[in-house]
């Protein structure tokens, strides 16, 4: 993912990023923050992980619009792209979110939450919110491979067609990504608009890496 913190080998500082503008790479946005007073997570086991989305107002939003049918997607990535996680918290009626996460690998993780408020100065925008933690233990860090045009996994493989650059408009036609199954039904072929944070839209965002992350735990309604 184009400038993310803590990639290839770099090592992210636990808690919130710089402030970043639209890649997904910041705690804050517009006004929109996400809040969490945890900073590092235990290897191993379950653990839950607390947050908010504060507004321009400094309160705890809590009316969001459907996206894919939930209001919040909430990923953790580990810097070397070995450990990803796509959840659907549930928020409290006082607007605060708990997330309920797979035992995570020692290293550096980001933890992404994906909304679109439903109120508010910035209603119906899309906001891509981020911080680091850190989980304490021997981390082994595998190095990224190198950048490829296709690459195959357990049998599917996945073709990005066109010149994508980070941070620029994408020509026209847009460039393309094409992932053929082990059998046709598996086929699909989709846009490309950016390399950056994960998106909850129909159109992916897709890293600038070819490895395909190894989920470490729950994925049910993953998109």
């Amino acid at each position: 993912m184009a400038g993310m913190a803590g990639m290839a080998g770099v090592p992210a500082t636990a808690g919130a990023s710089a402030t970043s503008p639209g890649d997904g790479l910041a705690a804050e946005q517009d006004g929109y923050r996400l809040d969490s007073p945890t900073v590092s997570l235990p290897a191993g086991r379950a653990v839950r992980y607390p947050f908010t989305i504060t507004g321009p107002d400094g309160r705890p939003v809590t009316a969001f619009a459907a996206v894919q049918t939930e209001r919040l997607h909430f990923y953790a990535i580990r810097s070397d792209l070995t450990g990803y996680q796509h959840l659907h918290p549930a928020m409290a009626a006082d607007g605060s979110w708990t997330a309920d996460l797979a035992p995570l690998d020692p290293g550096s993780w980001r933890l992404y939450a994906s909304f679109t408020p439903e109120t508010g100065p910035r209603k119906g925008r899309e906001f891509v919110l981020s911080r680091t933690v850190a989980v304490p233990g021997t981390a082994t860090t595998v190095p990224l491979p190198a950048a490829a045009g296709s690459t195959t996994v357990d049998g599917y493989t996945v073709t990005v067609q066109g010149d994508a650059r980070a941070g620029t408009a994408f020509p026209s036609p847009p460039p393309s990504a094409r992932t053929v199954g082990p059998s046709p039904i598996s086929s699909r072929t989709w846009p490309v608009t950016r390399t950056s944070a994960p998106s909850t839209r129909t159109t992916r965002r897709w890293p600038t890496s070819t490895r395909s992350p190894r989920s470490t735990g729950t994925t049910a309604g993953r998109r």
